[in-house]
């Protein structure tokens, strides 16, 4: 008997496949849990637990006469009557994958996650456009959470943290602070603002970065496809500025 170990989510349905040599038209295939029956037929689909060992046996419909009549992938012992003899292949040994929660720690306004990637960024229960770094600074306050997705399982929700921004300026303010010009625009974002910017980001609609570049008065976006974008602005102390635009 070999032991295959198998990962699986957590409240992830599972489909397993018998395959029964020399099984007749109606072969009769078992399926057990730690030696305990859970189901029947060539295919059975069930949630597993952490740690479970899935077991399966089968009887063939044929009936022979002599013992070499029938050919087996197991040893079996033939008979005049369908084969009684339950064959073992293997266990499928299940261990559930479950993700890390993350967790938030909160330094001033700047909030940071556990995860180094796969990082979605939530304001009152709604996603931060284009906020997918390992840290976020906060210019609003609000309920802030994070939600990791490793690619392979659910995305897993840190506990939420309530930020109460402090300073002299509001989110209202510094975006009041940068316009952009002319928007729409086919070719040069002119970017106006008293504020002391320290690195730009454009994102497309969908949240892809398209550019990272540092300060800049004229931003070239001639290269650009057509449609709307994000620009976010970082200045000097780490505030965070977006504006949209579109280019045509």
């Amino acid at each position: 008997m070999t032991l295959n170990k198998y990962e699986v989510c957590e409240g992830d349905n599972v489909t397993l496949s018998a395959f029964v040599v020399a099984g007749g038209s109606k072969p009769q295939v078992n399926w057990y849990n730690n030696k305990i029956l859970i189901g029947t037929g060539l295919k059975f689909t069930f949630a597993p637990k952490d740690k479970d060992k899935i077991y399966t046996s089968a009887k063939s419909s044929l009936a022979c006469t002599t013992p070499d009549s029938v050919v087996f992938a197991y040893p079996v012992q033939c008979t005049k009557e369908p084969l009684p003899k339950a064959v073992i292949p293997e266990a499928l040994y299940v261990q559930i994958k479950t993700p890390k929660t993350p967790v938030i720690t909160v330094q001033g306004n700047t909030l940071t996650s556990s995860a180094a990637s796969g990082n979605q960024w939530y304001k009152d229960a709604e996603a931060i456009l284009a906020a997918n770094a390992q840290t976020f600074i906060a210019t609003e306050r609000g309920m802030y959470t994070v939600a990791v997705n490793d690619g392979a399982c659910p995305p897993q929700f840190s506990e939420t943290v309530n930020i109460l921004v402090t300073g002299n300026e509001t989110a209202s303010e510094l975006s009041a602070a940068l316009t952009l010009y002319p928007n729409p625009t086919n070719a040069i974002l002119q970017i106006s603002t008293n504020l002391q910017i320290a690195k730009l980001n454009i994102y497309q609609s969908n949240g892809t970065k398209v550019l990272e570049t540092k300060a800049t008065e004229n931003l070239d976006v001639s290269a650009l496809p057509e449609g709307l974008y994000l620009l976010e602005a970082f200045d000097m102390e780490g505030r965070r500025v977006l504006k949209k635009f579109e280019k045509r």
